[in-house]
């Protein structure tokens, strides 16, 4: 099973903080919700949050709904943790499909380290990677095992990547 909750309440408000100097609309989707954890997170620092999931998870907003079969966007944003092993097909979808063009999605640090997703990367670069310093709690167990970076799409010219610290 592919399925990694964003237990960690960091996470969020340090990707808030790179964004909120942007013109990201406050209107925001959460397509992988899973059981809520990320949507309240957003909600927390102030957005409008949609959130669905292919699942019915309890307290994750509406189940049975598939990001990937959707044909018009439920807001004119993005952001989520989306299962690993469909991130390439979430940013595929998200920008090519949806027309999205505020897009930001938790993803395994070295995502675009593999030769399959040489082509993806140049046909759709990020415009800006976020490196999180942390290991983020996957499980509710403390840190995991992995290294994470939001990478992040918008209209904007593209920035060089950062390193996110988490907030105190």
């Amino acid at each position: 099973m592919d399925f990694y909750p964003t237990l960690d309440p960091y996470v969020v408000p340090a990707l808030w903080r790179v964004l909120v100097g942007d013109t990201w609309p406050g209107d925001v989707w959460e397509p992988a919700a899973g059981e809520g954890h990320m949507a309240r997170a957003l909600a927390a620092v102030g957005l409008h949050v949609t959130a669905t999931d292919l699942e019915d998870y309890e307290g994750g907003g509406m189940g049975g709904l598939d990001f990937l079969a959707f044909e018009k966007p439920l807001a004119p944003s993005v952001i989520t943790n989306p299962p690993f092993s469909l991130a390439a097909e979430f940013i595929d979808h998200a920008l090519g499909k949806l027309g999205v063009r505020y897009l930001a999605l938790l993803l395994k640090a070295d995502f675009y380290c593999a030769a399959k997703r040489a082509d993806a990367y140049d046909a759709r670069p990020p415009t800006q990677i976020a490196y999180v310093a942390w290991r983020v709690d996957f499980t509710g167990e403390g840190q995991g095992p992995l290294n994470v970076a939001w990478y992040i799409w918008t209209p904007d010219p593209p920035r060089p990547p950062i390193v996110l610290r988490r907030p105190s």
